[in-house]
């Protein structure tokens, strides 16, 4: 009884260690936004909906939020919610996760609405392929994959004026892709395996958002 009540201290004090640790990560997250507010208001809230119906629908919703540090640079983070089959009997992957990225405006004082810019970001994803033509074996068959993915890229896009607050920004890049996760089979007589997989696959990056500056 005496080692059972020792061994609940101990991880309810383990527990108290990791809320305080969460509480001042908070807390320094707060004070960081606090200050940046502080300054003259130089803030873009993004977001993007494109949604295409069909038996598996294509989709890509996004949120973020770019704030201005010097008249040249912005940090921007995304967050990003997608659906795609790239044609029929494809496999369709299911992707969200995050995106850091950093931004070099071109020019000097213009409007943030009108400038060109670079950037270099990098994605954090979790993701799920299903579906497709069937990849058979004499032994078993593929069935899903799940996993991460984290990437590291260049782009280069402008922004548009929607007018004295709107702006959408037209970007297109390229990135290094970086994915591990779990492949599941099924055998012929159903039983399910798995087997780990990782690989790097360079691919093309575009897109657009719609932002509100204030």
């Amino acid at each position: 009884m005496r080692c059972s009540l020792d061994s609940i201290y101990m991880y309810l004090n383990k527990m108290k260690i990791i809320l305080e640790k969460r509480n001042l990560l908070v807390l320094t997250l707060l004070l960081m936004l606090g200050s940046t507010f502080g300054f003259a208001q130089k803030n873009i809230i993004k977001a993007r909906a494109i949604y295409l119906p069909a038996d598996n629908p294509t989709y890509s919703f996004g949120l973020g939020y770019e704030r201005v540090i010097t008249d040249n640079i912005t940090v921007q983070l995304l967050y990003n919610s997608s659906q795609f089959t790239p044609g029929f009997d494809a496999e369709t992957t299911k992707s969200q996760g995050f995106v850091p990225e950093v931004r070099y405006y071109l020019g000097k004082k213009d409007d943030l609405r009108k400038k060109l810019f670079f950037a270099v970001f990098t994605e954090l994803y979790t993701f799920n392929k299903t579906g497709g033509m069937p990849q058979y074996n004499l032994d078993y068959s593929w069935v899903e994959s799940n996993g991460n993915m984290t990437s590291l890229g260049v782009m280069i896009g402008k922004n548009n004026s929607l007018g004295k607050h709107f702006l959408i920004d037209i970007y297109f890049g390229f990135r290094y892709k970086f994915e591990k996760g779990i492949n599941t089979f099924r055998r012929t007589n159903g039983e399910l395996f798995f087997k780990d997989f990782k690989e790097a696959i360079p691919e093309a990056r575009f897109g657009l958002n719609v932002g509100y500056l204030f």
